[in-house]
């Protein structure tokens, strides 16, 4: 169930000094402007006075976490640009919203000089939407920047999510390719087969309940488990591993268990960053830092619109532990263009639909027009939100609604894009 924070407007608030009554919107917008900056992105760099600010949270921390909406080219313009600006402080890794095996997969593309050619030739392959997020060109084109910047290392890429539900195809053929027997392949190959006339029928019809990822049998995973229960085989366990507990997220969410699902899914994106984290450390690096990039309502601190706690709220905490900080950012497109469109219930229209974040439901539980307000209507704004944060906590800001002391819990940031446009399909 989505929690409900509209609660009780407080209609005033009393300012530092007790002596001005105003509206508790007008206040709050005046706090707000006066801890903002101004930035610009030119290039694939950032410059101006919130470029300064950005980049110094780089340096005095160990993760940033950057909340987002999907589907919005400017996004990926931005994490590109954030991620040039981290790296002289280490950044090395960027912790993405897709499962860990599709994460190295797609990282071998971007490493090819024609990676975005390479990632259009998987698409064509398989399906349009086979690869989560960089089905869209801006997203392709980040991770390949990303990757490149980072050149001769392996592991960049973070994948923290499920494997996608269009991706046991192309992980049933992996199978094939490295199985133990004749039996094996044969299983892998006919599996394969299935899958992707599931996936064909789905895009045909619009029905997500079509795929493997539903309408797989315990039994079929169980014979697939046996044929594979080799020693020494640790590819072909992770495949199985991460298709049967992705499997198990999309049926829970499919019959009606969402907060189950849902929270399976937090659970298993917290050990892929533990994976992630520990494998880095192993491969020398003292204190790996990362730029975490995830759909708003993961990174919130405090319970998620689903009630559950995800990784918004792990990772400032799991930075504790290893003698650094995590800053948290919220991105707002202010107004513009989105690509809503996705392969079951949408319309071609959906591939431009109008958007406002006034009616987003992620953010429903923040005070988003007063940051709007705050940041006004020309460039790129970075808010400050940890010096609003502390007056409010030690009293000096009486009167903030619930939605507005949720912001200032939640994120020590808010970036506003001015305008932003709908991604753009590879197919």
């Amino acid at each position: 169930m989505i929690r409900n924070l509209v609660g009780a407007a407080a209609g005033f608030i009393t300012l530092v000094h007790g002596a001005t009554i105003e509206a508790q919107d007008t206040s709050f917008v005046k706090v707000l402007r006066a801890n903002s900056s101004q930035f610009t992105i030119a290039n694939g760099r950032l410059t101006g006075t919130g470029a300064n600010a950005l980049t110094r949270a780089t340096r005095e921390h160990q993760f940033i976490l950057v909340g987002e909406d999907h589907g919005i080219r400017e996004l990926p313009e931005f994490v590109s640009a954030l991620f040039a600006a981290a790296r002289p402080a280490g950044y090395s890794h960027l912790a993405v919203e897709i499962g860990p095996i599709t994460g190295r997969r797609l990282e071998t593309m971007m490493r090819a000089p024609d990676a975005q050619q390479e990632v259009d030739a998987f698409l064509r392959k398989y399906t349009g939407f086979t690869l989560p997020f960089y089905f869209w060109k801006e997203e392709a084109q980040m991770l390949e920047g990303v990757v490149k910047s980072v050149p001769g290392k392996r592991g960049v890429v973070w994948g923290l999510d499920q494997e996608f539900i269009l991706s046991p195809t192309y992980m049933f053929e992996r199978l094939a390719a490295i199985a133990p027997s004749a039996a094996a392949r044969d299983l892998a190959t006919q599996l394969a087969k299935e899958s992707a006339t599931a996936d064909k029928a789905m895009i045909k019809t619009g029905n997500p309940g079509a795929v493997w990822m539903v309408t797989s049998s315990d039994a079929k995973v169980a014979r697939l488990e046996a044929a594979f229960s080799v020693k020494h085989a640790p590819e072909a366990e992770e495949i199985i591993r991460e298709l049967s507990t992705s499997r198990d997220i999309y049926r829970m969410f499919n019959s009606g268990t969402n907060y189950e699902s849902n929270q399976k899914r937090d659970d298993l994106m917290k050990r892929h960053f533990l994976d992630a984290y520990n494998a880095a450390k192993a491969g020398g690096e003292k204190m790996p830092k990362a730029i975490i990039k995830l759909g708003a309502n993961h990174v919130f601190r405090g319970p998620s619109t689903t009630d559950s706690y995800e990784m918004g709220s792990f990772i400032p905490e799991f930075a504790v532990t290893t003698g650094g900080r995590s800053f948290g950012i919220l991105v707002v497109v202010a107004k513009g263009t989105w690509n809503a469109y996705r392969p079951f219930g949408s319309d071609e229209s959906d591939k431009t639909q109008k958007y406002d974040p006034l009616t987003t439901s992620e953010y429903a539980v923040f005070d988003i027009k007063s940051v709007l307000d705050a940041a006004g209507t020309s460039g790129w704004t970075l808010i400050d939100l940890r010096p609003v944060r502390a007056m409010s906590a030690i009293g000096h800001l009486k009167g903030l609604n619930a939605k507005a002391h949720r912001l200032l819990t939640s994120f020590d940031a808010v970036v506003v894009v001015p305008e932003g446009h709908a991604s753009v399909y590879f197919r």
